[in-house]
């Protein structure tokens, strides 16, 4: 019988192994490498749809928990993570996947899950022991991405794991000046209780409050003079 392969769907392109293309038309059966790249691939495909019940079939059939997509490097966890879809996320955790896998700019899927999707994705992640403070390329931890994305309620979770308020990233800013930035009073205001110093500057020498009045973010400079912020 020849063995027909199911091109595995990423992102809307169809991808197809030459080794399995090959096997489909001289009538051979495919190599374990090509089986494996294609049940990866379909398992990376099903982590950004959400559909749980078709990763924990994949993984079943000997796909690889932390296979990933070329190029960038990402995960099927941080497909999933990026998407927020929780069950997926609990599904590869439990098989083995690897919280803190980075890809090619050094995100980890707690990073993804900061910027996107709900906080139960988040929680999934922090709950498993992935480590939040760890940083990209770039010095940005889970904490600034959800910082600059304003989202307070995400603060409050990282914070409640430890998460480090003083770290900065390869320009010098803080967590605050990326809340600050964002407009959110808020998740700025979350920052301050916590005991963000608001008087850093960053490697330009600008402070969270001189980021927010840039930004024409009036309410959040208010919210940082009623702090205590001189500038």
């Amino acid at each position: 019988m020849t063995w027909i392969p199911s091109p595995p769907r990423h992102l809307g392109l169809v991808t197809l192994t030459v080794a399995g293309l090959l096997a489909s038309l001289l009538g051979f059966a495919p190599s374990a490498a090509a089986t494996h790249f294609v049940l990866d691939a379909e398992l990376v495909d099903a982590a950004q749809r959400g559909d749980a019940a078709e990763v924990d079939r994949l993984l079943f059939e000997g796909a690889d928990e932390d296979a990933r997509i070329q190029p960038g490097g990402m995960t099927a966890l941080m497909m999933a993570a990026q998407a927020g879809h929780g069950d997926v996320i609990r599904v590869l955790l439990d098989a083995g996947a690897n919280p803190d896998a980075k890809d090619g700019d050094g995100r980890s899927a707690l990073m993804f899950a900061a910027m996107a999707g709900p906080t139960e994705g988040l929680r999934r992640l922090l709950q498993h022991g992935a480590f939040v403070d760890a940083a990209d390329n770039g010095g940005q931890t889970a904490l600034m991405h959800a910082a600059a994305r304003g989202d307070a309620e995400k603060l409050l979770l990282l914070f409640r794991h430890r998460a480090s308020i003083r770290v900065r990233d390869s320009t010098g800013r803080t967590a605050l000046m990326y809340a600050a930035m964002s407009g959110s009073v808020p998740a700025v205001e979350a920052m301050i209780a916590e005991g963000a110093p608001m008087e850093d500057r960053d490697a330009a020498g600008r402070t969270a409050m001189q980021w927010a009045a840039e930004s024409r973010h009036t309410a959040v400079v208010q919210a940082l003079r009623q702090a205590g912020a001189r500038q």
